[in-house]
């Protein structure tokens, strides 16, 4: 377990020294002697770890929105352009008017 261990952090360093650098993967990989396809895969799961990070719950405050009188403005909603569009990574899109 150990060995593994080692090689991620070898990696991840290596992912890190490549973003630095401004090298393409491909002549970082070259240059290093690593292969192009394991930078990549490493660089995927470092980028995956990144966004799993913050797994803390977000709010939207809409509390600014004037929806006081929303039941009298319904047929305005039709043609008004939406407050806040939120597309999601599967392509489903949730528009607040």
């Amino acid at each position: 377990m150990a060995h593994r261990k080692d090689l991620a952090q070898e990696m991840l360093e290596h992912v890190a020294r490549q973003r630095e650098s401004g090298m393409s993967i491909a002549n970082y990989a070259k240059q290093t002697g690593i292969t192009t396809t394991k930078l990549q895969y490493w660089i995927r799961k470092f980028m995956a770890q990144e966004a799993g990070k913050d797994t803390s719950l977000k709010f939207i405050d809409l509390s600014s929105f004037d929806i006081a009188n929303h039941h009298s403005r319904a047929p305005q909603l039709q043609t008004c352009n939406p407050q806040i569009t939120l597309t999601f990574p599967n392509g489903m899109c949730l528009k607040i008017y």
